[in-house]
């Protein structure tokens, strides 16, 4: 996926034999679908903005959503997320 994906409010993932799975842009979209468990690997480059809110907290929905992934590879700007934001992260978590 690529930059206009700010366009759809969601990514319906629905083939089974999908391995590899890459984003490029700001994530703003909630993932679904069956068979999420055959994804092996994620490439997230990621555009993170410290005003946004919905973003980081997608981005964390993501990663739960994609724990079974083996490989996981995000760019230095998706971890930068201010510690506000990461506060943010923990505390919906739990």
């Amino acid at each position: 996926m690529y930059y206009n994906s700010s366009k759809f409010d969601k990514i319906e993932l629905s083939t089974p034999s999908l391995s590899t799975f890459t984003f490029h842009g700001t994530p703003s979209q909630k993932i679904c679908g069956s068979n999420l468990s055959s994804i092996k690997q994620v490439k997230i480059y990621a555009k993170m903005y410290s005003n946004w809110e919905k973003p980081p907290m997608i981005l964390f929905s993501w990663l739960q959503d994609l724990a079974s992934v083996k490989s996981l590879k995000v760019s230095s700007i998706t971890l930068q997320v201010p510690s506000h934001d990461l506060r943010l992260l923990i505390l919906h978590s739990s």
